[in-house]
């Protein structure tokens, strides 16, 4: 059964006596609507984890998925003054077609705040449905910007800097769209771009909210480069927030870690980042604060295609980014050479997790001048399983013997 990690980072900390929801991409906000995702397969969702970086509230915080506007089984209670990880390893949820899902936190006590990055859950299904969640911050008129299939909330002004690398055939469908605000006093226009090619998703009417859905679906064939723009060119004033933005790659046994936006790192720096949310939020020079516990039902996961793109560079020395196992570098790395920016790839090397592993990346920052300026890090994820098939022949002889024989299938 394919596994998926769905990791988001809230760009903001949480101050006492205040209930906030927070979308599958990050996004905070006061009315939960704003922030749900609409699921059109079925899915159980397990282990929800954060790690707390900062807490000064004399009261504890709850965190809970949240179902059709209510809580579900899983949720956590944070101590007042806690930090670190943690993580409920016994409750799930079941979710079907047509349910909204996104989570909730709520931050107890009379005085102080509490800061949490990242949070996540893994979601297993049997039809291979990925969910894929990003959003628009405020965007006002004749612009368009950029984001990739996840995000945090940031934007790229070109498809060039947004653009994700797809390594399997798939199809992309099931796009919805919820509008928070909108003071525009023309149309709004969404696309999906596909090999650097704009495909019309949604037209959204002057000073229009709420819930748009479309019917439209694109094949993607492995190599595919996806970006989606939100534009207003149409408009000469007003703005507006696309506050959730999702779609479904229909392919079995493969996700992505995806970190989206921009962070300047400067020479002989090393910085950490967890496997999905947006790179300035998600940046932390100890690692522990961004490592997510790997949780897989299947027998184990692999990750590969490591896919990083650089905006900036002007450091003069040799700069890497890695995936990281345990704390030690994985098996996924790429060099960046000096003053160097584009695209990079690492298409040989394999991550093998299980259950437990704790997975994040890693840049560090070559050179003793100048800064490196990723703005997309990402793998490919798979769940394998192994079939354990067992025959056995009874003979007529005196002592019955069994033959048995292992056939592994790897369902990819």
């Amino acid at each position: 059964m394919p596994t998926y990690v769905h990791v988001c980072v809230p760009a903001t900390s949480i101050d006492y006596g205040t209930t906030t929801y927070i979308s599958l991409a990050g996004g905070i906000n006061s009315t939960e609507a704003n922030v749900q995702a609409k699921v059109y397969a079925s899915y159980e969702c397990r282990n929800l984890y954060v790690y707390v970086t900062n807490n000064s509230l004399d009261a504890s915080t709850t965190v809970a998925f949240r179902i059709n506007g209510a809580d579900g089984n899983m949720g956590l209670s944070i101590p007042s003054g806690s930090t670190g990880g943690f993580e409920d390893t016994s409750s799930t949820d079941s979710v079907s077609s047509g349910d909204l899902i996104d989570f909730r936190v709520s931050a107890g006590g009379t005085t102080g705040s509490i800061y949490i990055r990242p949070l996540s859950c893994f979601m297993d299904t049997a039809d291979g449905d990925a969910l894929l969640v990003t959003s628009w911050p405020y965007m006002s008129y004749d612009k368009e910007r950029f984001c990739q299939l996840t995000d945090g909330g940031s934007y790229a002004s070109s498809d060039a800097e947004a653009r994700q690398k797809l390594y399997v055939d798939g199809t992309l469908e099931k796009f919805r769209a919820y509008v928070s605000t909108n003071t525009l006093n023309g149309s709004a226009r969404i696309y999906c771009y596909i090999n650097g090619v704009d495909n019309l998703v949604f037209s959204i009417a002057s000073e229009t909210t709420g819930e748009f859905e479309s019917a439209d679906s694109f094949s993607i064939s492995a190599g595919d480069t996806v970006s989606f723009s939100l534009d207003t060119y149409l408009a000469s004033t007003g703005g507006i927030v696309v506050s959730l933005f999702q779609s479904q790659f229909d392919v079995r046994y493969s996700t992505d870690g995806n970190l989206h936006g921009l962070e300047e790192v400067t020479y002989g720096y090393t910085r950490y980042y967890s496997i999905g949310g947006d790179l300035d939020d998600v940046s932390s020079s100890t690692e522990s604060r961004v490592q997510i516990p790997i949780r897989t039902n299947a027998d184990l996961i692999r990750a590969r295609n490591l896919y990083v793109r650089i905006a900036e560079n002007t450091t003069n020395g040799v700069s890497t980014v890695a995936t990281r196992k345990n704390g030690s570098d994985g098996n996924l790395q790429v060099s960046i050479g000096a003053s160097t920016t584009g695209v990079f790839e690492d298409t040989g090397g394999v991550d093998v997790l299980t259950d437990g592993d704790l997975y994040n990346y890693r840049l560090t920052a070559g050179g003793d001048s100048g800064s490196i300026t990723p703005t997309i890090i990402s793998v490919q994820i798979e769940s394998v399983e192994i079939e354990k098939k067992v025959k056995a022949t009874m003979r007529a002889d005196p002592i019955p013997r069994i033959r048995s024989s292992f056939f592994p299938t790897l369902k990819l």
